[in-house]
């Protein structure tokens, strides 16, 4: 056979090979170094946010007045997808969603001009909207809890304004830290309804005067003789006695104190944070987007240790969601390193040399240095999906070097010289090596560039893998050559040897006293010593006379380990090599067998493919696995009138349950508040606790404890009539309010109300639903003002008017902001609470009538009525919408299962359709996106295989019997998924495309020989002599990738979720696609080509 000239080219230049890989490594180990650490990889969702404070408004209110002009501007923008609105009490979140490929960036600057244009639309009172891109890193990593007992939380809150926060911003890596906890300090001008009447002042002129008063402007600069003089007006108010003082009418002199009661006072908390029951600061730390999560968490508690903190006060850590994520890339790091490990023995217990050995095993550093190398450049980060690319690597990469290197053994068993063996056995193995590496390239570089948020994460994956693929092939034919071809290989000793060279201490020590420490090794050492002895004192320079004895007796134990090592290793292989050429005997009898009925076998294998139909659709699918994290999110949901007094005595009966249960670590709660867009906006209805469970090995598991608490939970909730407890286990990278979310879209609230009930109602009589609540369950009592026309005619006011002047004295509004010592104080107009109270008290406080000059009683203008009101009202695609949340028990099926059957029945009960419909929301949707596109992937890697392989074969009809494997595959990744009920997700759908690579390999591997042989031999005995060669290498090739699924299957440590399934895949498909291959191929072959042959004869 041909020398392959570049195998020759750098086996004659082994100094320019070496420096390549060396040099490759070396960068690659530099930039690894720098990546982060994150538990998914970063994903880019095409959605901004729009969000708008309107305080004291009503849903209703907020949707008309807020969120459907927003709606309205942002529908004109470029690629929009789904545009969205929630509006709650006093918050409008509006969400644009764009199509795939739109440039995100663009879309938030053109958002930003179009709600600019119709600020001037929108309620005065409302905040400037604000817009943002939905950033998935920027929920905070790390929450800190201050707290000093018997202290004021104002001055807490103060200090770490002032001192902790800045100082725990400077540590790299921090894009913000929020506080929560304490209530603010504010000017209160509280107003007298009888003195403002009696003085016949418009409680809106008050507001005016003060907010006329804070002035700060610059006025010039003047030069006198030497100097320059800034000059500025500041009529600023700095207290509260200086607010009192400031003129409301300067005709007739009249003040604020003479029409209100001003005071320095703290606001009333909306919202309350415990850390296991003790009230305390919060502080959320934020990271930047290309942050080490698990560096800046450790960076903040390195600054919170060296912080002196105030006498009195104690800082800790109530919830860090870094832990999770170290402990499972450590983990995954460790596996990697025993599967490593597990694929040195079985190469060893193959070749049983320990420089082949070496040589094989040193290709997995070198191609692994590859892929960190890539993932540096592209700016990847350590995660779970990554870091599985490596582990499955490690099985992967040295196959092309076990191929070269078993061919390489064969020819020198055979007497050929060093260099000679190895280039007559890299080059004949050579387009078969590099066939196989081309169609793994073929699966892993297509599913990296899929469309969406799959591809997004399916990319560090597929290119990791590629890129460790394509350098493991460069390793095994550029570098493994070189170093087999110059580095001798003898045969390792016998036992009997190896023991004998522990009778040669004495010739060792004479050897080192004689000249040994003369050596140029010897010398350096020798000085590496007197450095050492000289540090510890002069005096221990004279030990330097017993150096040549350590230096003889490091010798002697080295010499004698490797020879015992060598022994051992000679032993392992000698043992296999009977059973490995037993098992070849044995395969080559029962393939010849098989292709005496080629046709019953290709008929097993069909029925083994088609037993795969029956269990497919019971397989559990979801996005993400399952995973123990030990984190529970709790929510409690109180009727929507609940003050924030009783809100936080349920608190702190689920509080005491909790903590009093020996799997809690910590509580973190907060009361009085909801997340929204990631804004956090006042519900004093609402509780969550973020429940911190003890290590996995002190504790039941998380989905057996959420049932518990679930269970026990609402019990502790006995007297709290109308409390709704919801406990969830924080299974993956965010927590969520359920397990699956949908929207139910229609064309108006009445009919979308009347449907949705009964859909909930449908749901819930599901046998796998634990609990299921829709968004329009919640409903408050609202008490609406409705104006008399008839009473305002001729007053000079306007319905307008009215709600401003109400609005005032029961909301109130901040007029200005005083400043003192550099710090702010809101300065809020209100009515006095004293001066009135009850409804009856709000109907006597008087409106100024600008047409009459006058005073008139808000009641002589209208009256109250109660009237329910919606909690929070959505719309999606200007189109309502309700949202439905459902929890599901433990053994419930996979959520695409779930969501296909809920809307398989609810559209077969009638309660779909006729402009009513069902869309999934949050994860759900990236369940659809998954399940969609991972046939399409499958697809793509099967078109591009068959490509390669017909481009190798130079023929249409060879790839289809090299694709046979694939199938046969799928049999026993499927079956072995469902019978550990390990189920589908995003990890494990990559295990399954990456088959298709791995099993036609080895079918490449025993084809490319047969097709050569058969040029020489009947057809018969060519796959017969092909079976009895690449047996061999086959098994080890296959070994290796079954060891790799070993630790990813039974791993039991943090994120050993994610590593199973995926496992899973590759033992059971590995599996059945080896014994399968081994037969399936040659008959297929055989019985084709046979037929063939015989019509080419008889013609």
């Amino acid at each position: 056979m041909r020398e392959n000239p570049l195998v020759a080219f750098f086996v004659e230049r082994f100094v320019f090979a070496t420096s390549i890989f060396v040099g490759m490594v070396l960068v690659g180990l530099l930039l690894g170094l720098g990546l982060g650490v994150e538990l998914l990889p970063r994903f880019s969702v095409p959605v901004i946010a729009i969000s708008t404070s309107y305080p004291g408004a009503g849903p209703e209110e907020v949707a008309e007045q807020v969120s459907k002009p927003l709606e309205d501007a942002l529908s004109t923008l470029t690629g929009v997808d789904v545009i969205g609105s929630s509006s709650t009490e006093g918050f409008s979140l509006v969400f644009v969603q764009f199509k795939q490929g739109v440039d995100v960036d663009q879309g938030a600057v053109e958002a930003s001009q179009k709600v600019a244009a119709i600020r001037s639309t929108l309620p005065k009172d409302a905040s400037a909207p604000v817009v943002q891109k939905f950033d998935p890193s920027a929920s905070p990593i790390l929450y800190l809890a201050l707290e000093a007992p018997g202290e004021d939380l104002a001055e807490v809150l103060r200090y770490a304004e002032r001192t902790l926060k800045p100082r725990l911003q400077l540590v790299s890596g921090v894009a913000d830290i929020r506080l929560t906890g304490a209530p603010k300090t504010a000017i209160k001008v509280y107003l007298d309804p009888d003195r403002l009447q009696a003085l016949g002042i418009p409680p809106l002129q008050v507001v005016q005067a003060l907010s006329a008063s804070a002035l700060n402007l610059p006025l010039g600069a003047l030069t006198e003789e030497e100097r320059r003089l800034v000059y500025t007006l500041r009529a600023t108010p700095r207290t509260a006695s200086e607010v009192a003082e400031v003129l409301v009418d300067p005709g007739r002199g009249i003040r604020v104190r003479d029409v209100a009661r001003v005071e320095e006072a703290r606001e009333a908390p909306t919202t309350l944070n415990r850390v296991n029951g003790r009230p305390a600061v919060v502080l959320a730390v934020v990271k930047t987007p290309d942050a080490n999560a698990v560096a800046v968490a450790q960076g903040v508690r390195r600054a919170l240790e060296e912080t002196s903190l105030p006498p009195g006060y104690r800082a800790e850590v109530a919830l860090d969601t870094t832990r999770f994520i170290q402990a499972a890339v450590e983990d995954t790091v460790r596996e990697a390193f025993l599967a490593a490990l597990a694929v040195s023995l079985v190469v060893l217990v193959f070749l049983g040399k320990l420089n082949s050995v070496f040589s094989v095993i040193l290709a997995i550093p070198i191609t692994l240095s590859g892929a960190i190398l890539l993932f540096g450049v592209l700016g990847f980060t350590y995660n779970l999906i990554s870091l599985l690319a490596l582990t499955v690597a490690v099985g992967i990469v040295v196959d092309d070097s076990i191929v070269v290197a078993e061919n390489i053994d064969r020819y020198r068993r055979m007497g050929l010289g060093l260099k000679e063996a190895v280039l007559k056995g890299a080059s004949e193995v050579s387009a078969a090596v590099a066939a196989a590496t081309l169609s793994l390239l073929a699966v892993f570089l297509p599913i990296s560039f899929l469309p969406g948020l799959i591809g997004q994460i399916f990319q560090q994956f597929g290119l990791g893998m590629a890129a460790a693929i394509g350098v493991s092939w460069l390793e095994a034919l550029l570098f493994l050559t070189v170093r087999l071809a110059y580095f001798p290989d003898p045969d390792p000793p016998t036992l009997k040897e190896a023991l004998r060279a522990a009778l040669l201490l004495p010739k060792d020590l004479a050897w080192a006293y004689r000249r040994g420490f003369r050596t140029a090794l010897g010398l350096l050492l020798g000085l590496g010593a007197a450095f050492l002895l000289y540090r510890q004192g002069p005096l221990h320079l004279l030990l330097l006379v017993l150096y040549p004895a350590l230096l003889g007796l490091g010798r002697y134990l080295g010499r004698l380990l490797l020879d015992l090592a060598g022994a051992l290793a000679r032993l392992l292989h000698e043992a296999t090599e009977g059973g490995v050429r037993r098992l070849t005997e044995g395969y080559a009898r029962a393939l010849e067998a098989a292709l005496a009925r080629p046709y019953l076998v290709l008929g097993l294998a069909g029925l083994a493919f088609l037993s795969v139909f029956p269990i497919l659709p019971r397989i559990p699918f979801n996005f993400t696995p399952r995973a123990d994290t030990g984190v529970l999110t709790a929510t409690l949901l109180l009727p929507k009138d609940t003050p924030l007094s009783v809100s936080d005595r349920a608190a702190r009966a689920l509080e005491a349950y909790f903590l009093a249960h020996p799997a809690v670590e910590r509580v973190v709660t907060t009361v009085g508040a909801s997340a929204t867009g990631g804004a956090q906006v006042g519900d004093p209805s609402r509780v969550q606790l973020q429940i911190v469970l003890k290590p996995k090995g002190e504790r039941p598991d998380i989905f057996t404890l959420t049932e518990v608490f679930n269970r026990e939970g609402k019990e502790a909730l006995k007297d709290f009539p109308g409390a709704d407890l919801r406990v969830l286990a924080q299974t993956g990278p965010e927590a969520g309010d359920a397990d699956l979310q949908f929207f139910v879209t229609g064309p108006d609230r009445e009919a979308l109300e009347a449907r949705v009930q009964a859909i909930v109602d449908r749901i819930a009589e599901k046998p796998y639903v634990l609990n299921v609540k829709s968004t329009l369950e919640a409903t408050q009592r609202e008490r609406v003002f409705v104006p008399d026309p008839a009473r305002l005619s001729g007053t000079g006011l306007t319905p307008q008017d009215v709600a401003q002047t109400l609005r005032l004295y029961l909301s109130g509004t901040q007029a200005a902001t005083a400043r003192r010592s550099g710090e702010e104080y809101p300065v809020v107009v209100q009515a006095d609470p004293l001066r009135y109270s009850g409804e009856g008290g709000l109907l006597s406080l008087p409106v100024y009538a600008p047409a009459l000059q006058a005073f008139l009683p808000l009641g002589s203008l209208g009256r109250f009525e109660e009237r329910p009101s919606p909690t929070l009202i959505s719309r999606r695609n200007q189109a309502y919408a309700a949202g439905i949340n459902i929890n599901l028990k433990p053994e419930a099926p996979g959520a695409l299962q779930v969501q296909a059957e809920l809307e398989q029945d609810l559209r077969a009960a009638g309660l779909l359709g006729d402009g009513v419909e069902l869309v999934a929301s949050g994860l759900g949707s990236f369940t659809e996106e998954l399940a969609s596109l991972a046939p399409l992937a499958f697809g793509l890697a099967l078109v591009l295989n068959y490509l390669v392989i017909a481009s190798q074969f130079n023929a249409w009809r060879y790839p289809l019997y090299l694709l046979l494997p694939v199938p046969l595959a799928l049999v026993g990744a499927f079956w072995l998924t469902y019978f550990l009920g390990t189920g589908l997700d995003v990890i494990s759908v990559l295990g399954v495309v990456m088959r298709i690579g791995l099993v036609t390999k080895n079918a490449i591997l025993l084809l490319d020989f047969a097709s050569r042989r058969m040029r020489e031999k009947p057809l018969k005995e060519a796959l017969v002599e092909a079976a009895r060669l690449r047996l061999r290498p086959i098994l080890m090739t296959t070994l290796t990738v079954l060891i790799i699924s070993l630790p990813l299957l039974l791993g039991a440590g943090e994120g050993s979720e994610y590593r199973r399934p995926l496992g899973v895949v590759i033992l059971g498909g590995m599996l059945s696609s080896t014994l399968l291959t081994l037969f399936v191929v040659p008959a297929a072959f055989f019985a084709v080509e046979g037929r063939l042959a015989r019509k080419g004869g008889k013609g």
